[in-house]
């Protein structure tokens, strides 16, 4: 990506109100645990190395949208 790189788009992702609970993914040929944990601590939801199977990303992909679905049913308790 020209200009700006998946940590950074996921950043911008999780600030945007209107973007904040997409889920992000990141894929990447970097292996390396600091690679990962930047990607968390930038609001990923998953980190997928490449190359990858196309499945499990589709599987991955499918995990993400369901567990957002479900927390959007999780009654607002915690919300105060």
């Amino acid at each position: 990506m020209p200009g700006l790189d998946g940590i950074a788009l996921a950043r911008k992702i999780r600030a945007a109100p209107p973007t904040a609970e997409v889920p992000v993914l990141l894929l990447s040929a970097r292996e390396e645990v600091e690679a990962k944990l930047a990607g968390f601590e930038a609001g990923a939801d998953d980190y997928v190395h490449k190359p990858f199977d196309i499945q499990e990303l589709h599987a991955r992909i499918e995990l993400h949208l369901r567990l957002r679905a479900q927390q959007r049913q999780l009654p607002r308790r915690w919300s105060s």
